[in-house]
């Protein structure tokens, strides 16, 4: 099968990092695989990272260009390509395509709140929760195909020693944007537990975003110099290899679809701990393979990392479950089998 994926930027994020590792997963499975990249700024360490059974096809237009010359460039390249089928991963993308009878179009909704109307030119629609699924179903009056995001689970070193480390090790990794991911809620969090409980933890963040001078204030003044590093991105192979270092993974976020970052760390055997969204609460079986606090609520989400650990032992013991759960539930290699069955169905 001659498979296009179609994507505006290859960038570190969610997205990105998934659809790297189903590209590749489904070129090795023996597919014709093509990833095409509209805008001509790219992350090299990302592109290097794709399999090289994996055809990339660069068009080259400026981000947020109105030139038709891309547009046209894009289709030509489509035409030439002869797929089969072609997955959309931004909305956007699908009104810059001039549609053939002859070729499948697949959108993939990786977020809720997806407004464009642009949905209802595909011939299938997927999601990538329940959560997700919901929330398209209800915006534009579809039945979306919940196809789950997934977790290269090999790549990921697991914990060995269980340990609790003093103070206590907690790590936050995704994109620094307080209103989506809620980095602050944490570290208010943090600062409660040190001021309610006299407990001292420290919180690594990994990652990078627009958000990093705001937190980098917050604390200061909330005099947490000592207890909070900002560590930047990193690459998905030093942070497979060092989850297993931490006792807690935290996922705070105000909105989120999935929570892919959740599974990578029940991949790691370690702890979790989010806020009560649909998707996250999806990824940790609705509170019987993670734990999880009310959205946006600070105190309780202190409450429940002091519950964590003074109880470490057994959050330990589901930890362990938490990793069968995901090998059975988010392997990415399931992941782009599924995306193929979709495709052909």
């Amino acid at each position: 099968m001659k498979i296009v994926h179609l994507l505006f930027n290859m960038r570190l994020g969610g997205t990105e990092m998934m659809l790297i590792d189903i590209v590749s997963n489904q070129a090795s499975a023996g597919e014709d695989v093509t990833l095409v990249l509209i805008n001509d700024e790219h992350d090299a360490d990302m592109l290097a990272r794709i399999s090289p059974k994996v055809n990339i096809v660069h068009i080259g237009r400026k981000e947020g260009s109105k030139n038709p010359w891309g547009m046209l460039k894009l289709n030509y390249v489509l035409r030439r390509l002869h797929p089969d089928v072609v997955h959309i991963h931004n909305v956007k993308a699908l009104g810059l395509i001039v549609k053939d009878r002859k070729v499948k179009y697949v959108f993939t909704a990786h977020c809720n709140g997806i407004s464009n109307r642009w949905v209802l030119r595909a011939d299938k629609v997927c999601a990538i929760s329940s959560a997700v699924k919901n929330d398209v179903d209800s915006r534009f009056g579809i039945d979306a195909h919940v196809v789950y995001n997934g977790v290269d689970v090999s790549a990921v070193k697991t914990c060995e020693n269980r340990r609790v480390a003093h103070p206590f090790r907690i790590v936050q990794v995704g994109r620094v944007l307080c209103e989506t991911k809620g980095q602050d809620i944490l570290l208010t969090a943090v600062a409660m537990l040190r001021d309610k409980y006299g407990i001292q933890v420290n919180v690594d963040f990994v990652g990078d975003g627009a958000s990093v001078p705001l937190l980098k204030k917050m604390v200061k003044e909330l005099r947490l110099q000592e207890n909070v590093k900002f560590l930047g991105k990193k690459s998905r192979a030093e942070i497979y290899g060092r989850l297993c270092e931490y006792n807690l993974m935290v996922q705070p976020s105000r909105d989120e679809g999935f929570g892919l970052t959740l599974a990578e760390a029940m991949a790691a055997k370690v702890p979790v701990l989010t806020s009560d969204l649909e998707g996250p609460m999806e990824v940790i079986g609705y509170g019987k393979y993670g734990s999880y606090f009310q959205l946006g609520n600070a105190e309780e989400c202190a409450d429940k990392i002091k519950t964590i650990i003074t109880d470490y032992e057994a959050y330990c013991t589901i930890a362990e479950e938490a990793y069968d759960f995901v090998l059975q539930n988010f392997d990415i290699k399931a992941t782009a089998c599924h995306y193929v069955r979709e495709y052909k169905s």
